[in-house]
């Protein structure tokens, strides 16, 4: 599998397991599923920059997720 899509998959899910572990803390509670979520994207994400290294440093995020959406665009 392609590490863009590795990549892009662990930020997004970084992005949504944030925002549910957030909406628990604000609700007094404990959001297993975000916390979940949270962790698998951070395996992804730091899986890919200790395999891939230097190419996949966050400043680069904007260029991968356009690779990555442009990959997904083009094959058909």
């Amino acid at each position: 599998m392609n590490p863009d899509y590795i990549y892009v998959s662990g930020v997004l899910l970084l992005g949504f397991g944030a925002i549910s572990l957030i909406k628990g803390l604000a609700d007094n509670r404990l959001a297993r599923m975000g916390l979940g979520v949270f962790v698998v994207g951070v395996c992804l994400v730091v899986g890919v920059m200790l395999t891939q290294g230097a190419a996949y440093a966050p400043a680069q995020l904007p260029a991968i997720f356009i690779r990555a959406i442009a990959s997904l665009l083009h094959q058909t």
